[in-house]
């Protein structure tokens, strides 16, 4: 055969090689951008990218970095590889990665480039370096959202400048893939999260309707009495009445405070400024205002607290969570029970000290049912052992606040014998 036929014959080989490539890179382009509307989360999309670019080319170590521009970081939402198990979010630097994401443009690197690169402090090592690093930026109407990232540790020729092109090829209908069911999961998180809220408002009005209005027919009923009557009242009925104004209006007060602070919560309005406390002093300081209903019910009220005891945490918060804790196991406790305040700590594996506070009662205790609703956050209201009212939203506060501060709500309770209500904290 002559000279002439075996280039002709290479040469139409290597066109054939070339179509079916370019086929391959249609059928993936298209198989892409039907799986971002088939698929059903983010996470089966980056696994279906990953299958795709294996067909194209060695994808043993790969990964798709994604940029937070607002918080100037980048996460790594799938990442394939021999040496890391995972990558962990990171502040934008001046890795490969951020080397494209800044430029927007591909970046084919070897070991020599990479050193080059380092030399004139345009990257920094990141990791373990690799004989070869292929980058490819992702890019939505010109703004760069992340990259796409093959690399091999053992051979600098598994990747080429046909390669970059493939990857540059593929890239933006990836981007816009991703892009889609971004968006997508976004709409689908924000219509739960407005569901959820038309849920939580909805069960609450019902118990500010039903839990508020007793209260306040006590105090309408009660002063319409005095008002009307006051002349045939005794002076013990009189004082039995003004009483009955007096608590209802405390329950009230309290009440309503909930509600703003549930309120200002729920909204962002409450600012979150953690600082270290000595929580031994803010459980008394804050135990102080309830005492008129433990000396009404005659609890043996104790708090067990050292001085020396630090927690880092919002106070406003914390003093809330130990005022609701206190006012709720005085009332589910019966007349002359006890309810009992102490502090504990708790040395971790990874050598950092939480912070017990155990408010620990002798009262009619919690149904299992009741103490799950109470750690998914959801409102109830049951009234105490001397028919206090309430809405619901101590509670409700209690597991927010502990959780806004890093912190864990635990419940241990036995029916007709008492709880133990456990937040613990970070220590300071």
């Amino acid at each position: 055969m002559k000279n002439g036929n075996i280039s002709s014959i290479i040469v139409a080989g290597h066109d054939i090689t070339e179509k079916k490539n370019e086929e391959n890179i249609k059928n993936i382009i298209s198989q892409v951008l039907q799986a971002a509307n088939t698929v059903r989360n983010l996470d089966e999309l980056f696994n279906f990218i990953h299958k795709s670019i294996s067909e194209l080319m060695l994808a043993e170590n790969f990964y798709i970095a994604l940029y937070d521009k607002e918080n100037n970081i980048i996460t790594f939402p799938y990442f394939i590889d021999k040496y890391d198990a995972d990558a962990p979010p990171i502040k934008f630097g001046k890795g490969l990665t951020e080397y494209v994401i800044s430029n927007g443009k591909s970046a084919l690197v070897d070991k020599e480039l990479d050193g080059e690169l380092v030399a004139r402090g345009e990257i920094e090592l990141v990791g373990p370096q690799s004989e070869i690093w292929l980058g490819v930026p992702l890019q939505i109407e010109g703004n760069t959202i992340g990259a796409l990232v093959v690399q091999d540790y053992e051979d600098k020729f598994n990747y080429t400048a046909r390669h970059k092109e493939i990857l540059e090829a593929i890239s933006h209908p990836i981007s816009m893939a991703i892009e889609r069911k971004k968006v997508e999961q976004e709409r689908e998180k924000l219509i739960k999260n407005l569901r959820d809220l038309n849920q939580s408002k909805d069960k609450l009005f019902s118990l500010i309707s039903h839990d508020l209005r007793s209260p306040f027919n006590s105090l309408l009923g009660f002063s319409e009495i005095l008002t009307t009557e006051y002349d045939q009242l005794t002076d013990d009925e009189i004082k039995e009445y003004l009483n009955v104004i007096y608590e209802s209006s405390k329950n009230l007060y309290g009440m309503t405070s909930n509600l703003l602070q549930y309120s200002r919560f729920q909204t962002g309005r409450i600012e979150f400024k953690p600082v270290r406390i000595n929580i031994s002093k803010l459980i008394k300081n804050s135990t102080k205002m309830l005492s008129g209903n433990i000396v009404k019910k005659e609890i043996d009220f104790k708090i067990n607290a050292d001085n020396d005891t630090f927690i880092y945490a919002d106070e406003d918060m914390i003093n809330s969570v130990i005022q609701n804790l206190v006012s709720n196991a005085v009332k589910f406790t019966p007349q002359n029970g006890e309810v009992n305040v102490s502090i504990q700590n708790i040395y971790n594996d990874d050598n950092t000290v939480s912070v017990e506070i155990i408010v620990a009662d002798t009262g009619i205790g919690i149904s299992d049912d009741n103490m799950n609703k109470i750690l998914k956050g959801e409102m109830f209201s049951t009234p105490g052992t001397e028919r206090e009212y309430g809405t619901g939203l101590g509670m409700v506060l209690i597991n927010e606040f502990i959780h806004r501060n890093g912190g864990e709500l635990k419940i241990e309770s036995e029916k007709n014998k008492g709880t133990r209500f456990i937040a613990v904290l970070p220590g300071a």
